[in-house]
């Protein structure tokens, strides 16, 4: 059996701050900005001022902070809003790739109000913790989702009722799945540190190696 990886490269957390600018800051304070149910939203300004351009971005979506605005115009974001789904979030990068470590990430109904220079590419992800892995039921992230903690590593986890068919491994660590609740049978090749896909046929286990 095999497995399909959306990102060719590790995704480090260093903070799991909202904000993309380089210091940890607040979250969007409220009432959030004006920002369509089911899109991500950006602006021209920060504060979530001047021109603005909705989006709806599918997970894997890797882009630059260069916009083009409805007006044909393109300049750097300022300020960007999550109003996506709850189970999507923002991921920025130190390069233009979305390669290597992002250094945050902005959760559903949260916002940046202030996007800094160090920002060279942004990713849309599924939502999962900083140092847990996630399993969706459904190969597109919807559905249950269960989470996995890391106490102790060379250790297997099941979880009552899990059965999925995607996965984020947002640890340090590799992660294997298997296809039963033994941690001897059926197992999927080991998947990278900070790496998501999809499975072709549902798990129901971890081992964290």
């Amino acid at each position: 059996m095999r497995f399909r990886a959306l990102v060719p490269t590790f995704v480090m957390v260093l903070t799991s701050a909202a904000m993309l600018t380089s210091a940890a800051l607040p979250a969007a304070a409220d009432p959030p900005p004006d920002c369509p149910d089911g899109n991500y939203c950006f602006w021209s300004q920060g504060s979530y001022q001047g021109k603005t351009k909705a989006r709806t971005l599918p997970a894997n979506t890797c882009f630059t902070p260069e916009v083009t605005w409805p007006d044909g115009t393109s300049s750097r974001i300022g300020s960007v809003y999550n109003n996506r789904t709850e189970r999507s979030q923002l991921e920025a990068f130190d390069n233009p790739d979305c390669a290597g470590a992002s250094y945050a990430r902005v959760r559903y109904q949260q916002g940046s109000p202030q996007v800094s220079g160090r920002v060279k590419s942004l990713r849309i992800a599924p939502r999962c913790d900083v140092d847990r892995v996630c399993v969706y039921e459904n190969a597109d992230f919807t559905g249950a989702m269960w989470q996995v903690g890391v106490p102790y590593t060379n250790r297997c986890f099941h979880a009552e009722g899990m059965r999925g068919k995607a996965y984020y491994n947002a640890t340090g660590y590799a992660a294997t799945f298997f296809r039963s609740t033994l941690c001897t049978i059926l197992p999927y090749s080991p998947v990278a540190p900070w790496s998501y896909g999809s499975l072709d046929e549902a798990v129901q286990l971890v081992k964290i190696d």
